[in-house]
């Protein structure tokens, strides 16, 4: 063969392949076959699913898992399985009832309730969870009057490992929702819980109390890495809307907008304890780090927690709450503190608390009055049983004060503790809504102990001394002052010794001792004891007519002295073109009488009051029940003795209060005491002995009703001289007498009445050189004159007075006849009113006196000159 043969008859060499074409289509062969094989397990799965498990199915499979887990009824509306995104049976509608006794409401109700399920173990037909997702849950919580509450026994027994990861999502700060959602995934390990616009409602009927808000959570549950006996969670729970009641009363409520809790702790089932290894709660302007045990979830329930706080702006803190809880309140500082919490759960009386605060740069102001405190700094220390305040300095209203105190029981607080510093009184008198008009410093060191919700049980012992105190309210002209002096408080009582005060330029000396009078000042309402105070005060000088704003120069202060207004108020006139009770009103308006017991001495060595004046007046003080009595009044005023008793009620509520009196006066100044007390000014002068005893009814402002005066007694004016005084004008001009001769009279006076208004006398006796009359009749209080007279007149006044003229012989004859200048009885009327009187005489009974007188001296001058031999 050839070499072309043997080439020709050679295999052709293969034909070279390109590198990449041939690999890249095998492997997109493979792929494809892949997807579709993925494709056709996943439509085979979903295909399978939904044929094992029909919403028949699910419900059956799901309803009493969850039933038998609560141990409550579960309604809803379907259940259905959802496959995309992820595999999850969906529950709507979902209710679970409340136990019998209960409300009707649920005591969960939900839009929906998604159970996220995992894969595998679905197709083994066995349910076990990822994600549970609660839509739009409303929880309630009700807990009635005996304690007991709807949640109480839901799960069952707490032996498996699931409840007590039930118990670590309730422990996980979920606020009672994210514990309820573990409750109701128990016997289903919940990995991971998320909560979306729930909402919870709590009502406590033992003590009304209720609370709701809304709530969001994440929650998740993991098994250790190295001990699957270890459960761990994590997660975060916010609250919004907050709003409570804290009490039965309907404005005893607070509200929040929102709270943020993120925790991290530990479940260890063989320890059979919680670990809270972190949590943290913002809420508003509070943030607040925790961290703590607890163990013997199953029966003790042990805690050990901490608790601490950043440092909290005060001022923003209050901006934070919403609403005004505290109106007119301001506060700015900052606060720190740490908390501890100790003991068991389960058993009462419950963990211990105990824990500091410090406050530094507190300053609070109230109700627009700023200053109240400045630059408080202090320690507190708080347990379960009382809160103590260490060492708090601070400015109160400016001045510097300490504070030391401890309050305990703090169902009903008790305070004990120490108070020392200054106060300016007038800035502690503007914050009254009534300010008091005081100014002035105190200083105090007391003790304070008693229960802060019953202020008239607070005791308060200690000096309080008293600085450059002025009180001056309208109803005083000048000032009270006290320069300097202290009062003592015992605890209940207050002791005073020789207080000096000063009034204008009054001076008086107050010793006092009072009990219950601190509860009487502290009570809000009316104390239930009635104060005691016994007293001695002493005064060298006490300028009335000052005190009550006259001109210390002026006689009478144009008749606004109270007698010139008691004269004007019985005779219906007006004073200075007033009402005397409008004047009353302002210048000795009764003041509030409060609810004490008073007994006590009241000695002023000189009283003035012109044209009042008065030396060594003493008088014993009794107020007791509402009835004002002075005894044993005793002195010297208007230049003569005074002695006497008086006694108003003021125990009515309102206006009028019965008045009692008995006063006498002996060898007084005449025309200072009618000046002052009645309508005739300086009318005569002389000594006047006076006595009476009577009633009347008085108005607010003091003053008598002129229809509700009743009085008895007499008067004697002796050695006098009439000045200006009406009828006694009018009778010496009818006379025609000198009246500078005759105005003088050595006595006047008697019995009178006053009744229905009027002055009644009866049997007067005037005696005024040779006039002498009884006089008889009425004189009202308003003026007008009712008095008849009988008189008796020398013959020489009658001629004098042309009332013998006409009778011509008869008149010389009576001389003749007489040989004397003897006097003949006139009856005279005097009618009209004081200041403008008139004279009646009687001449029918003129003349037939005069026909007798001159009759009788017939005889007797027959008599002397015819006279009869002896027998």
């Amino acid at each position: 063969m050839s070499d072309e043969s043997q080439l020709s008859e050679s295999p052709a060499p293969a034909p070279a392949r390109a590198p990449g074409p041939a690999p890249r289509s095998r492997m997109t062969r493979r792929l494809a076959i892949l997807a579709g094989a993925v494709l056709l397990l996943v439509v085979g799965s979903v295909v399978a699913l939904k044929l094992i498990f029909t919403p028949e199915k699910l419900r059956a499979l799901v309803v009493p898992r969850l039933e038998a887990a609560l141990g409550r009824e579960v309604q809803l509306s379907a259940v259905r399985l959802r496959l995309f995104p992820r595999i999850a049976v969906r529950l709507d509608e979902v209710a679970v009832a409340s136990p019998a006794g209960f409300s009707s409401d649920p005591m969960l109700q939900l839009d929906a309730l998604d159970l996220q399920v995992k894969l595998l173990p679905l197709l083994r037909r066995e349910i076990v969870l990822g994600q549970v997702r609660l839509l739009n849950p409303l929880i309630r919580y009700e807990v009635l009057s005996d304690g007991t509450n709807n949640f109480s026994g839901l799960g069952g027994g707490r032996d498996t490992e699931e409840d007590v990861a039930g118990d670590a999502a309730a422990a996980a700060g979920a606020a009672g929702a994210a514990g309820a959602a573990g409750a109701a995934a128990a016997g289903l390990l919940v990995t991971d819980l998320a909560i979306r616009g729930g909402r919870m409602v709590y009502a406590d009927a033992r003590s009304g109390r209720r609370a709701e808000f809304g709530i969001d959570a994440r929650v998740s549950v993991e098994r250790g890495e190295e001990n699957t006996a270890i459960l761990e969670s994590s997660g975060w729970v916010e609250l919004t809307d907050i709003r409570a009641r804290l009490s039965g009363e309907p404005n005893d409520t607070i509200a929040w907008p929102e709270a943020r809790i993120e925790y991290a702790l530990a479940l260890d089932m063989a320890g059979d304890s919680i670990s809270l290894r972190e949590a943290r709660l913002e809420l508003g302007e509070l943030s607040l780090s925790s961290s703590g045990v607890m163990r013997g979830l199953r029966r003790e329930r042990m805690l050990d927690l901490n608790v601490e706080s950043d440092e909290i702006d005060i001022a923003r803190l209050l901006a934070s709450l919403p609403g005004d809880r505290y109106p007119g309140l301001r506060a700015r500082g900052r606060l720190m503190f740490s908390l501890k919490a100790s003991g068991s759960l389960v058993t009462d009386p419950g963990p211990t608390v105990s824990g500091t605060a410090e406050l530094r740069d507190l300053d609070v102001d109230y109700a627009g009055y700023e200053g109240l405190i400045a630059n408080g700094d202090g320690t507190l220390a708080l347990s379960m049983e009382a809160l103590t305040v260490r060492d708090f300095t601070a400015h109160l209203l400016g001045q510097p004060m300490e504070a030391r105190f401890t309050v305990s029981n703090f169902k009903d607080p008790i305070i004990d503790g120490r108070l020392s510093g200054q106060l300016d009184l007038a800035r502690l008198a503007a914050l009254q809504d009534d300010p008091l008009p005081v100014t002035g410093g105190a200083s105090f060191q007391l003790e304070i102990a008693g229960p802060l919700k019953r202020r008239e049980r607070l005791r308060l012992k200690g000096p309080v001394q008293l600085t450059d105190v002025n009180y001056q309210n309208e109803s005083l002209a000048v000032p009270v002052r006290i320069a300097s002096g202290s009062v003592h408080l015992t605890g209940a009582g207050i002791i005073l010794e020789e207080l000096p005060i000063e009034i204008g330029t009054s001076e008086f000396r107050l010793s006092l001792t009072g009990d219950d009078v601190i509860p009487m000042a502290l009570a809000r309402e009316k104390a239930n004891t009635v104060p005691t105070l016994e007293f001695t005060l002493t005064s060298d000088r006490f300028n009335l007519h000052e005190l009550t704003g006259g001109d210390p120069s002026a006689d009478d202060d144009a008749g606004f002295g109270y007698p010139n207004l008691v004269t004007a108020r019985l005779a219906g006139r007006d004073v200075d073109g007033r009402d005397p009770g409008e004047i009353a009103a302002e210048h000795y308006s009764l003041p509030a009488m409060p609810p004490l017991e008073v007994v006590g001495r009241v000695m002023i060595a000189e009283l003035i009051n012109p044209p009042t004046d008065g030396r060594d007046i003493a008088f014993d003080l009794v107020l007791r029940n509402g009835v004002l009595e002075v005894k044993n009044l005793e002195g010297e005023l208007y230049g003569g003795a005074v002695a006497g008793a008086l006694e108003i009620d003021f125990s009515s509520v309102s206006a009028p209060f019965p008045l009692h009196y008995e006063l006498s006066l002996q060898g007084a100044n005449a025309g200072a005491f009618v000046s002052r007390w009645t309508r005739l000014g300086e009318a005569l002068t002389g000594a006047v002995d006076f006595t009476v005893g009577g009633s009347a009814l008085l108005d607010e402002s003091l003053l008598p009703a002129p229809e509700a005066v009743n009085a008895e007694g007499r008067t004697t004016f002796s050695d006098g001289r009439f000045l200006d005084f009406g009828p006694a004008n009018s009778l010496l001009d009818r006379f025609g007498l000198d009246d500078a001769a005759s105005s003088a009279f050595q006595r006047l006076g008697g019995p009178f009445k006053i009744e229905g208004g009027a002055l009644l006398l009866e049997g007067w006796r005037l005696i005024a050189g040779d006039l002498k009359a009884n006089i008889d009749g009425s004189a009202g209080l308003g003026g007008t004159l009712d008095l008849s007279l009988g008189i008796e007149v020398p013959q020489s006044t009658l001629e004098k007075a042309g009332l013998l003229r006409g009778s011509g012989a008869l008149s010389g004859l009576l001389g003749q006849l007489a040989g004397s200048n003897e006097s003949i009885e006139l009856s005279l009327g005097i009618g009209g009113t004081v200041s403008q009187p008139i004279i009646q005489l009687d001449t029918d009974a003129l003349q037939a006196a005069l026909q007798a007188r001159l009759q009788e001296e017939g005889r007797n001058l027959l008599d002397r000159l015819l006279r009869r031999p002896p027998p």
